[in-house]
């Protein structure tokens, strides 16, 4: 029987693109790395420690003069803390006759241990005579660094087996000093249970390690279609547990687990590794399907 247990999927950037603000003052903003599936009010996602690159929209009047600033708050309890001064984001600006700014700003974040939401506000005075007021206001998530050293001490015992033609994933797991086993598709096709215990018998755990499998992204290679089931389903009879990534751009994301018995087979298809490298909400994505593919309850 085969049980099929889909994972939501919070997926992979700061995607936002969102009108804040009064009736004469709007400021929104805009990420270029906007996926079709994500809400518009997504929060900016980055590592404590970093900065968050705000790409901005503000309208106003044609001809008025306006002074934006941001002051980041951290939220704890439905508390908002100030996390440092408030600071410069446009000074003395004046709106053209398209009555339309354009601002990048940058949002350094404090370091953190654990996962933390902070909150920007933007500031605005109209004129000199205005006073400022709070005009929107934006969500950041920061996250402590190390998000992929669980999948380390997940490998330290049985090292991940890794299919990747491509070196994407590879190249990560090298960075992070993630421990694997490179193999190539004849590898996959010769993989048996190993002995397990000191009786010489060859007993089968609950499952024999995690296959990780990388599809190749041009189409028509020997991974694909019929073959690549063929050489998924042998490595389930082996005892082996097994993630397949497609990197493909999807309107909806799609992260399914199947369950075969014991075995588990995760089919991961949308655009997850191209990011992987510095993208907190992708790493932490990924520790989540692996931690749940080998997890002995079922997804």
């Amino acid at each position: 029987m085969t049980v099929h247990s889909p994972l939501a999927v919070p997926i992979l950037v700061a995607a936002v693109c969102v009108s804040v603000g009064t009736a004469d003052v709007v400021v929104e903003v805009v990420s270029p790395d906007r996926f079709s599936w994500e809400p518009a009010d997504q929060p900016h996602h980055c590592f404590g420690g970093d900065s968050a690159t705000l790409k901005l929209r503000i309208f106003g009047s044609a001809g008025d003069r306006i002074d934006l600033a941001g002051q980041l708050f951290q939220i704890t309890n439905r508390l908002a803390v100030p996390v440092g001064e408030a600071f410069n984001i446009s000074a003395g600006a004046v709106f053209d006759n398209t009555a339309r700014l354009s601002v990048t700003t940058e949002v350094k974040l404090p370091r953190v241990e654990r996962r933390a939401v902070f909150e920007l506000r933007f500031l605005a005075r109209r004129g000199t005579t205005d006073t400022q007021r709070v005009i929107g206001r934006h969500r950041i998530v920061g996250y402590p660094p190390g998000l992929l050293g669980e999948l380390g001490k997940l490998a330290e015992q049985q090292p991940f087996k890794l299919q990747d033609p491509e070196g994407r994933l590879a190249a990560v797991f090298d960075e992070h000093e993630i421990a694997y086993v490179s193999v190539d598709q004849a590898d996959l096709s010769r993989m048996k249970l190993r002995d397990r215990g000191g009786s010489g018998k060859r007993m089968r755990p609950r499952h024999a390690g995690l296959v990780l499998c990388v599809i190749p992204s041009n189409d028509g290679n020997d991974m694909d279609g019929e073959e690549t089931d063929n050489i998924t389903d042998a490595l389930l009879h082996k005892g082996f547990r097994v993630i397949r990534f497609r990197e493909v751009a999807r309107t909806l994301p799609s992260v399914v687990f199947h369950r075969f018995g014991d075995q588990v087979r995760v089919d991961v298809e949308l655009p997850l590794l191209e990011v992987l490298g510095a993208n907190p909400r992708a790493q932490a994505l990924l520790v989540e399907i692996v931690r749940r593919t080998l997890a002995e309850s079922r997804p």
